[in-house]
């Protein structure tokens, strides 16, 4: 039983040819965002609901995987300008190159399909140019002794209009009650 169904569906990508992995993009029938409580809508509206939430990635910082040294995007972007290679085995890695042209980071994209296993060779890059992942590949890359050029792209996603009371009435109609959060909390 689900007390509260919430689905996100890909804003560029839609709902694709509407089938099911594998023959298209859906883990579950079209017709189960009837049944979904809050449609959240990743990087675009898509349409499908007049009351979705559209969301977004946001970098919020770039962190070498050997030394754990932290960097505003525009700081990283103006260190390593022109030589950098991004590497994403995700689900869509043309998102994680949006995210990386917004944060004004050019890199040349190496892309392989979603939970792909990587091996040193997927990683592989001179000592002069940077490799830069996503957040989940870099865990999934800790099993290599990282480099000193490795980094991965911390983000954050946002939401386009703020949804905390729509998430705090969803949440209250289904008999969950979020605790009053106090200054001390938010600081």
């Amino acid at each position: 039983h689900r007390d509260v169904e919430i689905a996100v569906v890909d804003g560029l990508r839609g709902v694709g040819n509407g089938l099911c992995l594998p023959a298209g993009p859906l883990r579950e029938p079209l017709s189960r965002l009837r049944d979904c409580h809050w449609i959240v809508a990743n990087g675009t509206a898509t349409g499908l609901a007049d009351n979705e939430s559209v969301m977004a990635a946001a970098a919020t910082a770039c962190v070498n995987l050997a030394t754990g040294e932290r960097l505003a995007p525009a700081t990283f972007a103006s260190q390593h300008s022109g030589n950098v290679v991004a590497v994403a085995g995700i689900g869509n890695p043309r998102r994680f190159q949006a995210t990386l042209v917004d944060a004004g980071i050019q890199a040349r994209m190496r892309a392989f399909p979603d939970h792909h296993r990587f091996v040193p060779a997927d990683l592989d890059v001179p000592d002069s140019t940077t490799l830069l992942v996503t957040e989940k590949d870099a865990e999934k890359i800790k099993v290599f002794k990282a480099r000193e050029n490795w980094w991965y792209m911390e983000i954050e996603m946002r939401f386009a209009a703020p949804v905390d009371a729509l998430l705090t009435r969803l949440l209250a109609t289904r008999g969950i009650v979020l605790p009053e959060a106090d200054a001390e909390t938010l600081a």
